[in-house]
């Protein structure tokens, strides 16, 4: 088995096991104050080594965590199913992965988001929360245009 690839994203999706992920390779989100909760995807794809007949179980893990390595979230799940047994043993099996992180970030700074996949090595995605100035409200003195 193999990670084939893992990114943070604005929003991924599968459907009839092609995994779809838009605005991929996050590594940055924008608040005007902190704490603050944020929202984004985990995607990712796996290489399964298909067995006809073989069951599959592979539980994994996403974890949010801050550079000291205070964890902000967690979240695991297990893909399982069943290869039927005239399954091609040729052809690779790709499993996509979509994990919904929803955290409140306590302060700016860089953060690690962590994919850990039994099995396998740890992958780990950096994000950094930037904050930004506010946008100014508008004054009672603007031209009212309406």
């Amino acid at each position: 088995m193999r990670l084939l690839m893992a990114t943070l994203a604005d929003f991924a999706t599968v459907r009839e096991g092609l995994l779809t992920v838009v605005s991929a390779g996050l590594t940055q989100f924008f608040q005007a104050e902190y704490p603050a909760e944020v929202g984004f995807m985990l995607a990712g794809m796996l290489d399964i080594e298909p067995v006809a007949g073989g069951d599959i179980k592979v539980p994994f893990s996403v974890v949010l965590s801050d550079a000291d390595g205070e964890e902000i979230w967690r979240g695991s799940s297990t893909i399982a199913g069943r290869f039927n047994d005239t399954v091609d043993l040729s052809m690779p099996s790709y499993v996509p992965i979509t994990v919904v992180v929803r955290a409140l970030i306590p302060r700016e700074g860089q953060y690690l988001v962590t994919l850990t996949v039994a099995g396998l090595d740890p992958t780990v995605l950096p994000i950094r929360a930037v904050k930004v100035p506010a946008p100014e409200t508008a004054s009672d003195e603007s031209p009212n245009l309406g």
